[in-house]
């Protein structure tokens, strides 16, 4: 990934930057175990998970429009349509008023990001701050510095898959 979306990807992520990959088959499990926790907040999301929808191609030629994140980044082909279906509801823009220009076209769950970090959401709430730092965001064996343990985060996310998989 261009470190110019690092900081875009993280402020739209928020939460989702730790997401939790888990085998379909053992959603049910991990759910009845997560409402066991309560002091735990975890985001997950099944392998077979998709999304049909996208955003038009008449937004994406919009000026100022970088394009959609899942065309910005790279990822195992284990993970792809997880990535699919989280990146292509985000659209990457150049500024705050291409991001407002084509806000009001998007569809529910969809959400425009500047290269600065402004997120804006379909709902009219608008976020910004980042998760992670912009390095260590797709920088595999990096450490992740949170509230929970330091490990890198793709040795965090490998661990899970494989461990319910045994």
């Amino acid at each position: 990934m261009d470190e110019k979306y690092e900081k875009a990807l993280s402020a739209a992520l928020g939460e989702l930057a730790d997401l939790l990959v888990v085998p379909s088959d053992a959603r049910d499990m991990i759910i009845a175990y997560l409402e066991s926790k309560e002091q735990d907040r975890v985001a997950l999301v099944a392998e077979s998970t998709s999304d049909k929808s996208s955003v038009s191609k008449s937004i994406l030629a919009s000026k100022g429009v970088v394009g959609l994140a899942s065309d910005l980044v790279q990822v195992d082909e284990r993970f792809a349509s997880i990535s699919q279906a989280i990146l292509s509801q985000l659209v990457i823009v150049e500024d705050q008023r291409t991001a407002q220009a084509i806000l009001p076209e998007l569809k529910n769950g969809q959400k425009v990001v500047t290269l600065n970090g402004l997120v804006f959401h379909t709902n009219g709430i608008i976020t910004s701050g980042q998760t992670l730092p912009p390095s260590e965001l797709d920088a595999p064996g990096k450490k992740v510095n949170s509230k929970r343990k330091s490990m890198p985060l793709m040795t965090k996310l490998s661990s899970r898959i494989v461990g319910w998989r045994n």
